[in-house]
């Protein structure tokens, strides 16, 4: 197993993990001793994100090129779940309201389903940097949601998505990768950039500043 993208657990078995690919899902029921391949059917494998339904772990997200896959089995069997034909880069469940869910696409924006991946509405008014990685939803209050963009920074939405702005002064890198508001400051939120290191805003994104000791790439972030 290479070029591993993202990984997640399942919240009920600290054993299992997922993780995406650019070769597919894999998954370990043994703590990493073993993977098993999950194949989700696609002539391109290439997945960039994997999700596990918190309130029932048997369901499974997949980010792919051609849109979003669901399996319902533990990743035994795929089948599409929307934003087919789109690149799919990250899915996010908001931690208040396991119902919604967020999706940031390649030039496709932000998509956002309120009924557990069933349906997608786009959210993009005001979004004007549409190749979205990043997405990170405020711990407490659904309606602040962070979406980290490919050439514009991080934008910010305090309305559920119903309009964005752009957030980003004191970024001095625009490609942002990854994003993390803390659980216990919220007003904390880390942004990690592509060949720019890592920034930390204290104030829930009006600024940002410099916050690692180089310029390397950051692709994921993650606290307890």
């Amino acid at each position: 197993m290479t070029e591993v993208l993202k990984l997640d657990g399942d919240p009920s078995d600290p054993s299992t993990v997922y993780a995406a690919t650019a070769y597919g899902i894999f998954k370990t029921t043994d703590a990493g001793e073993t993977w098993q391949e999950k194949p989700l059917g696609l002539v391109l494998p290439f997945t960039s994100d994997v999700l596990v339904d918190r309130p029932d772990p048997s369901r499974v997200f997949a980010a792919s090129e051609e849109g979003i896959f669901l399996s319902r089995d533990g990743g035994k069997t795929w089948s599409p779940a929307g934003l087919e034909g789109k690149g799919v880069r990250v899915i996010v469940q908001d931690p208040t309201r396991p119902e919604f869910f967020w999706a940031g696409t390649e030039e496709d924006g932000v998509f956002l389903s309120s009924d557990r991946g069933t349906t997608w509405t786009q959210k993009n008014s005001g979004l004007k940097h549409l190749t979205v990685y990043a997405i990170a939803v405020h711990p407490s209050q659904s309606s602040i949601v962070y979406a980290g963009t490919h050439g514009g920074g991080v934008y910010k939405t305090s309305d559920g998505g119903r309009s964005w702005m752009s957030l980003s002064k004191g970024l001095a890198v625009l490609d942002v990768h990854s994003l993390l508001v803390m659980r216990t400051r919220p007003d904390v939120v880390f942004a990690g950039t592509l060949n720019g290191g890592l920034y930390r805003s204290t104030n829930g994104g009006s600024t940002w500043e410099f916050n690692s000791q180089d310029e390397g790439q950051v692709w994921g972030l993650s606290s307890r």
